[in-house]
């Protein structure tokens, strides 16, 4: 089954996966963004709190039963859905807690499927490079320019994620180079 592990972003939660996984990385910032604005809120830090312990116990999972493992989880899910049910009534909680409300299916898909990581931070990794270049260059100066660096760099991102040569996988898709053969008259 397709999951999408994404960070709320509405373009995100367009893509075409059979399902969705809330990026948990994202979810602790915004709550530690929101627990700097209002110290003193309590959910903001249950959640939080409950949000690391889900991870903890992913990478814990090893070392437990599956009983064990699939009892932790019930707790975990039955905490979460208490802390969303809760009532919050601090204005600056508000988006998040619509949030969670909206997106509660997609929090902890990664408990129930170990192929499922609790981050997009791969994905953010491989982004990278195309975010620097449009910094740098300001971005493209023709219709077709965007859609061959994504090409392009799909292949070779995909070649380094498989451990393959991106020469050979480009040379693979394209053909051999072809270099002006040097003779002593053209030099």
């Amino acid at each position: 089954m397709s999951t999408w592990v994404c960070d709320c972003w509405a373009p995100q939660l367009k893509a075409p996966a059979e399902r969705f996984q809330l990026c948990l990385a994202h979810q602790i910032r915004n709550l530690q963004g929101l627990r700097e604005r209002c110290p003193r809120l309590r959910w903001a830090r249950e959640l939080q709190a409950l949000f690391r312990e889900a991870i903890h116990l992913v990478k814990r999972q090893a070392e437990l039963t599956e009983r064990g493992y699939q009892r932790r989880v019930k707790e975990i899910e039955r905490k979460l859905t208490q802390l969303i049910d809760r009532p919050v009534t601090t204005p600056q909680a508000q988006p998040l807690v619509k949030r969670y409300r909206k997106h509660r299916e997609h929090l902890l898909v990664f408990l129930h499927d170990p192929g499922v990581p609790h981050h997009n931070n791969d994905c953010e990794r491989s982004l990278r490079s195309s975010v620097v270049h449009r910094k740098i260059t300001g971005g493209f100066r023709s219709e077709w320019g965007p859609h061959a660096y994504a090409a392009l760099a799909s292949v070779i991102d995909t070649a380094k994620l498989q451990k393959q040569s991106v020469f050979e996988t480009l040379v693979n898709l394209m053909g051999r180079p072809v270099l002006p053969f040097l003779t002593a008259q053209n030099s």
